[in-house]
């Protein structure tokens, strides 16, 4: 009788119904997955709850492999949950194996991506070492594919999160080996990858407890000559034990891929030899063949990495993290198994273009379904990306973009390589953008109410609010104003915040005239602006978000009307609201989007918000979320990325990481350079503090402020002792020596103030203020007697980012005098002798120690350096290009202070970067997002 074969629960290999209850006898002695893993039958454990090892609580056993077993615990000084892992005691004496562990360690801690399961640290509890990782909560890619096979949508998103997981680690020269589902996590901030204790540094080994260089090629064998990896998803040249590389890791990911998109393996067979001979001589299937639903792009691609020779695949994972994005651009069908129209009907070199045909078709139904609001149980939730048009891409400060009121059409601002905003026009019909001329350095478009007009603001340069015709034709201006997003009526009123009045909403026609008031900040709740207007279907009622000085005040959506300074609350949240006409008020709470149920004649809220999409981008310091929806049921939103801290030296070579990943904003490093300030924002709270990072000691820092206002923008005293820094009611510092009492330097209800650097003897401090009518200004401000402050600098420009040289004579800054953004340098106090460093603009000048030096950043993202001479006269030479960032930059002086700091010898450069790895964050489109609040 042929024995029942199921599959390992863990790696996936066949085996018999009597092995293990659902386990190899190979995964029985392997770890698996931290906060998800099997626990062990046997109640024996190393360590027992409540015990500490170091600062570690022990919770609760987890479970135990192969190399050792894993706990929760909490650890008492961050106060958060982690995973131990603790070295068996069979291991310990075991020289092969304790060395397995110690590398697993040094893999680890050399690796820092959001998709990599992070090392925290290390240690020993009676002389038994550990290691501290990330605790994650979810379930193994290999459980969830026991379920059903994903939806189209998830097997993209999570291929390119995992490609772009490896592409880290082989840029730091370290492959897998053993990638397979089981060492793939899910969470809900996307997949993580786990488990390096068989990887291998290419071309480098650790012996004796120390890196060194070896001679011969790495081989795919382990310690006792074995091959090493899971046998379903290990390459041919790891099965002959033949030289390994990142390609043998490309080939595992593609086995992973086919298994996701189909749900069966790329490699099968009754037994060992059968799956090893497939491996070495047969093609799977096409996995449109199997899943019809599969474009044929992914059947090329996952082919290519399932190539028998590594000189056939896919060389490097970025080339193939790009292929795959690559299939989103095209418009492939990201539409669930539930989608109206399969492609199964259809031959399947015309799936792409049909899946669009189907959008438009479902969007139609929605045109149909908002008539009577009413959803019939058949439309499902359909959602696809818009990736940034070729040559160009999505950043913190152009990405906010604007759907259509009919839901056809996708309005966006993308920025070329060069640093140039552009507004461009998706229909969402089609696979391509254009973009609209005449639009150059655009900024948060809106629609007019028929369709044919797109308002927007400038960047910088001229200050205008603009409007022009989708169809063609060129700009038009309505108002001399600067204006962020606004709102358009049916009667041609154009309603907006005019940012260098600093008040309230103001009214403009269409076709053009003179703005005036329509809001009225109220001083005695500490109102410092009215924004992101928004009418309602009545077209004389609208909604705003109020900002305060006073956290109880911010944060505040209001419904306001064009025929009265009367006004409603609506609620708290942290972002702007939209109104959708299928009857709901969306904002966020916390980095999740949601709906809650409201009536626009009542000006009611009722029942509770239900949350439509979790990790939507939005900037704190003006709580603009990054949505938009339609009158029609179409919504677009674009998620946040995180960050990460480090040093680069002047050829752009990275040299140390500090910290984990993180939301971080302005960098402030101490005097001594020892430490390091940072604003840090907590996606999980929304809340936003001050860190300090001790640069010696490494680690994750510790919490410096705890207000539950948002601060931001740390700034050293000259002595080290204090940090000054943000506030929504002001400047504050605080002492590094104790107490968690913050000083007021300057409390200002109507313009709160960017620090930007001290005088040399920390008797007054520079920084930038929105003025009225004045654009942004620099401000002197004495620390000692009555601190009145005095302009330096204060013109109809908008000038900002203001730094001190070192001998205090000359002050570095950025003005848009020119019609874009150039740093200049003039004499201090005196204003004199002006003159321009950069040549095709720049922001976030910064000093080299000596002030020799002057280094600033390019519109491309390179890091410039301009040789200078100061003294009594000052020079400059022309500027030098040192290297190209992936700095996490706004360009633009209302945003952010700097995003990068420099070491006092000009040598190197504390950048604050998105990973190498992360694809820009795409636009998604979800169609009926509606239908989801009916489950």
């Amino acid at each position: 009788m042929t024995p029942d074969i199921s599959r390992c629960g863990n790696c996936g290999t066949d085996l018999t119904r009597s092995e293990a209850e659902g386990l190899c006898p190979r995964c029985l002695m392997e770890l698996v997955v931290f906060g998800a893993g099997r626990a062990a039958d046997s109640p024996q454990v190393l360590i027992a709850s409540g015990d500490r090892a170091g600062p570690y609580e022990i919770e609760s056993f987890i479970s135990r492999g192969g190399m050792g077993e894993v706990y929760r615990a909490r650890d008492t000084r961050l106060d958060r949950i982690v995973a131990i892992k603790l070295v068996s005691p069979g291991v310990i004496e075991n020289v092969a194996h304790r060395e397995r562990f110690e590398y697993e360690a040094r893999a680890a801690s050399s690796l820092n991506h959001p998709h990599i399961c992070s090392l925290y640290d290390v240690g020993e509890w009676n002389d038994i070492p550990f290691l501290v990782m990330e605790y994650l909560e979810g379930e193994t890619l290999a459980q969830r594919l026991r379920r059903s096979v994903l939806p189209f949508e998830e097997v993209v998103r999570y291929s390119v999160e995992i490609a772009g997981a490896l592409e880290h680690a082989h840029n730091h020269g370290i492959i897998h080996r053993d990638l397979k589902p089981a060492n793939i996590m899910l969470t809900t901030a996307g997949v993580k990858l786990l488990d390096f204790g068989v990887a291998k540094l290419e071309g480098r080994a650790f012996i004796a407890g120390r890196a060194s260089a070896v001679a011969s090629p790495l081989k795919a064998v382990g310690d006792d000559g074995t091959a090493v990896g899971t046998l379903p998803y290990m390459a041919p040249e790891q099965l002959d034990a033949r030289d390994a590389d990142a390609r043998t890791d490309i080939f595992a990911f593609g086995a992973v891929v086919y298994e996701m998109a189909t749900g069966q393996r790329a490699f099968s067979g009754p037994n060992r030899a059968s799956i090893i001979e497939a491996i070495r001589h047969d093609d799977p299937a096409p996995c449109s063949s199997v899943n019809p639903e599969t474009p044929t792009q992914l059947d090329e691609i996952v082919s290519r990495c399932l190539a028998k020779n590594p000189d056939d695949r896919w060389q490097t994972a970025s080339d193939l993290k790009h292929a795959l994005a690559r299939i989103i651009s095209a418009g492939a069908p990201i539409a669930g198994r539930d989608s109206p129209m399969s492609p199964r009907q259809m031959p399947r070199g015309r799936v792409a273009t049909a899946t669009i045909s189907v959008f438009a078709i479902v969007t139609a139904i929605g045109l149909a379904v908002t008539a009577s609001r009413r959803l019939p149980t058949d439309i499902r939730t359909l959602r696809f990306v818009v990736p940034a048009p070729e040559n160009s891409g999505y950043s913190q400060s152009s990405s906010f973009m604007a759907v259509s009121p009919d839901g056809r059409s996708l309005a966006f601002v993308a920025s070329s390589r060069e640093g140039k905003n552009t507004l461009w026009v998706r229909s969402l019909d089609s696979l391509n953008a254009r973009p609209l001329p005449g639009t150059e350095d655009a900024g948060q478009p809106f629609w007019s109410p028929d369709g044919r007009f797109l308002a927007f603001g400038r960047t910088s340069g001229t200050d205008t609010l603009n409007k022009i015709e989708v169809a063609g034709g060129l700009p038009q201006t309505l108002a001399g104003t600067r204006a962020a997003p606004g709102a358009w009526n049916e009667d041609d009123v154009i309603l907006f915040p005019a940012e260098r009045q600093q008040g309230g909403l103001y009214r403009v026609s269409a076709k053009g005239g003179s703005p005036k008031i329509v809001t009225s900040l109220d001083t005695s709740r500490g109102e410092i602006s009215h924004a992101w207007p928004q009418f309602l279907p009545d077209g004389r009622h609208f909604i705003f978000l109020a900002r305060s000085a006073q956290p109880e005040h911010d944060g505040v959506v209001y419904a306001g009307s064009l025929d009265s300074l009367d006004r409603v609350r609506l609620v708290s949240a942290n972002s702007h609201a939209v109104y959708a006409p299928q009857g709901y008020l969306l904002f966020t709470q916390v980095n999740t989007l949601v709906a809650q149920a409201f009536d626009p004649t009542t000006l009611q809220l009722t029942g509770e918000p239900t949350p439509i999409a979790e990790q939507v981008e939005r900037t704190p310091g003006t709580l603009r979320g990054n949505f938009s929806v339609s009158r029609t049921g179409v919504l677009a939103y674009r998620t946040s990325r995180e960050t990460g801290l480090a040093w680069y030296d002047r050829a752009g070579k990275q040299l140390q990481s500090v910290g984990p990943f993180g939301h971080y904003s302005n960098p402030a490093l101490s005097p001594d350079e020892q430490r390091l300030a940072v604003a840090r924002l907590d996606f999980a709270t929304g809340a936003s503090d001050i860190w300090v990072i001790d640069l010696v000691r490494g680690g994750p820092g510790s919490r410096f402020t705890f207000d539950r206002a948002p601060e931001e923008m740390p700034l050293w005293r000259p002595d080290g002792s204090r940090i000054v820094f943000r506030s929504p009611n002001g400047l504050y510092e605080r002492t590094l020596s104790g107490g968690s009492h913050s000083e007021p330097l300057r409390s200002m209800w109507r313009a709160v103030g960017f620090p930007q650097a001290w005088s040399h003897d920390g008797k007054a401090l520079i920084y930038d203020v929105p003025g009225r009518g004045t654009g942004l200004d620099v401000w002197m401000m004495p620390t000692v007697g009555d601190r009145t402050p005095v302009p330096l600098l204060r013109t109809e420009f908008q000038e900002g980012y203001a730094r001190l040289s070192p001998d205090g004579r000359w002050l570095a800054y950025v003005s848009d005098e020119s019609g874009t953004y150039e740093v200049y340098v003039r004499a201090f106090p005196s204003g004199e002798a002006k003159r321009q460093i950069s040549t095709h603009g720049g922001l976030e000048p910064a000093w080299s120690g000596n002030g020799r030096e002057l280094f600033y950043l390019a519109p491309d993202r390179s890091l410039m350096s301009v040789v200078v001479r100061g003294g009594s006269t000052f020079e400059a030479g022309s500027p030098t290009r040192l290297f190209e960032t992936r700095m996490s930059t706004v360009f633009n002086p209302t945003y952010t202070r700097n995003q990068y700091v420099v070491s006092a010898d000009g040598q190197r450069f504390l950048i604050n970067q998105t990973s190498p790895a992360a694809l820009p964050s795409p636009i998604t489109v979800v169609v009926n997002w509606q239908a989801a609040l009916k489950r």
